[in-house]
């Protein structure tokens, strides 16, 4: 496991070089950092609800309830 300060460079210099579309790859990155398999990352959509934009390790059974959720 990376330190805390390796994480947030890796993090950092994914998100300069990519901004929203780094996203996926600041999620794995994240879940490498703390060994973990399940993640994922939302991001506000013009709806006003949260839409899913890069998931790891969701089961295709509960995939649909994650894909779009309420924001709170």
């Amino acid at each position: 496991m990376s330190s805390p300060d390796q994480l947030t460079q890796s993090i950092n210099e994914l998100l300069a070089g990519g901004g929203r579309s780094a996203l996926p790859q600041v999620l794995d990155t994240i879940l490498s950092h703390f060994e973990c398999v399940t993640g994922t990352v939302h991001v506000l959509g013009d709806s006003g609800m949260l839409d899913l934009l890069a998931p790891r390790g969701i089961p295709d059974s509960i995939f649909v309830k994650f894909s779009r959720i309420p924001v709170g």
